[in-house]
């Protein structure tokens, strides 16, 4: 149980670009839920996380009196938005975003592979274009490629310290088919 939730939203915010730029009000991390990923190459705690947030917007209503006359308001509309995520340790790499579903990020370099269709999914920022091309070798460009098929408005960054969000747009993700 998260025991300040806007707290906590904020402390994420600071950190990661997916917090940033998203909503703009009632902003909080609702739920989180702590596991283990186990995998052929390494295996990781990480923590599971839904992120709430509003979007405001105004829309103009053409309205009709008793009289016939009409008249134009402008009415205050809201969306209720969900953002899911992973939070877990990422010691092979610092400082680098893979973008497909807004935010903003703290990055001076924007680099772009060789791939046109990994580039298509994502914008890449990073520290510096050394720190994107060590990170996106050959054998990770396809694998990112390959995950934009279960995930949309998939956001990847890795912070100073090795700290990595995993965040996307889909509500089942944890009722997706393990392939091994």
């Amino acid at each position: 149980e998260i025991s300040d939730k806007q707290a906590f939203y904020q402390e994420l915010h600071d950190t990661f670009g997916e917090f940033r730029e998203r909503g703009d009000e009632d902003k909080y991390i609702e739920q989180m839920a702590h596991g283990v990923y186990v995998g052929e190459e390494f295996q990781a705690e990480y923590d599971y996380y839904v992120f709430h947030y509003v979007e405001v917007y105004y829309e103009t209503v053409v309205h009709v009196d008793s009289k016939g006359n009409t008249y134009t308001t402008i009415e205050r509309r809201t969306r209720t938005c969900y953002r899911y995520g992973f939070l877990l340790d990422f010691p092979f790499a610092e400082n680098i975003a893979l973008v497909s579903g807004g935010g903003d990020y703290d990055y001076p370099a924007k680099w772009d592979t060789t791939s046109e269709e990994f580039n298509s999914h994502f914008d890449v920022y990073a520290r510096d274009e050394m720190t994107a091309s060590k990170f996106l070798k050959p054998a990770v460009i396809p694998a990112c490629v390959e995950i934009t098929n279960y995930f949309d408005g998939l956001n990847i960054e890795i912070v100073e310290g090795g700290k990595m969000n995993i965040a996307f747009s889909d509500s089942d993700v944890l009722e997706l088919e393990r392939k091994h």
